[in-house]
C-alpha cells in the first residue's frame, strides 16, 4: 500500500480507457434514450440527474452489463468507490464472464482500497481488487483478448506487492 500515488495516478489513466459508451446491439430505444440522456447529463455536470438516468437504463434492461459498467465508471470518477463497487458488483452478477466487469470491480476495489488506507476495510478492499482483477486476467486469456489481458495484467502487478 506504499504506492498510493503511482497506483492512483495509473487508475486515473486506466478508468480513461474504460467504457464510455454501451454497445448498441443490445439496447431498446427507450434504454438508448436514457444512456444518450444520462450522457448529455455528465456533459452539462448535472450528476443527480445523469445517475437517474443511468439507473433507469438498468431498470428498462437489467440483464445489459454494458449499462453497469457506465454507471460504475461514473461512480468512480466521483470518488464514490462504494457506489462504483456495489454497481459493478451487480455487472458481475449479470454476466460473470465479463472480463470488462470484472477488470472495473478491481478498479473499484482498488480506488476503495487506497481511500481506506492501512485499516481492515482497506486490506480487504486491496484483497477484493486483487481477486477481481484475476478473474479479469482469467476471462481476457479465454477470450484470447490479448489487448485487454495485457491491461489487465499491468494493473494486478500495480497491486501486488514486488517479492524481494
Amino acid at each position: 500500500m506504499k504506492n498510493y500515488l503511482v497506483l492512483i495516478v495509473m487508475l486515473s489513466l486506466i478508468i480513461g480507457c474504460g467504457p464510455s459508451k454501451p454497445s448498441s446491439t443490445t439496447e431498446s430505444g427507450a434504454q438508448k434514450d436514457f444512456i444518450a440522456q444520462g450522457m448529455e447529463y455528465l456533459k452539462n455536470k448535472d450528476i443527480a440527474n445523469a445517475i437517474h438516468s443511468f439507473d433507469s437504463a438498468i431498470q428498462q434492461n437489467p440483464t445489459e452489463v454494458e449499462n453497469y459498467l457506465v454507471l460504475g465508471e461514473v461512480y468512480m470518477r466521483l470518488q464514490n468507490y462504494g457506489g462504483a463497487v456495489d454497481t459493478l458488483n451487480a455487472a458481475v452478477r449479470v454476466n460473470p464472464n465479463s472480463g470488462d466487469a470484472y477488470y472495473m470491480l478491481g478498479l473499484a476495489n482498488a480506488l476503495k482500497a487506497s481511500q481506506e488506507g492501512d485499516s481492515d476495510l482497506g486490506k480487504a478492499s486491496l484483497a477484493q481488487a486483487i481477486e477481481a482483477s484475476k478473474r479479469s486476467i482469467d476471462i481476457y486469456m479465454q477470450n484470447r483478448d490479448e489487448e485487454n489481458f495485457k491491461k489487465a495484467v499491468t494493473f494486478l502487478q500495480t497491486l501486488t506487492p514486488k517479492q524481494e
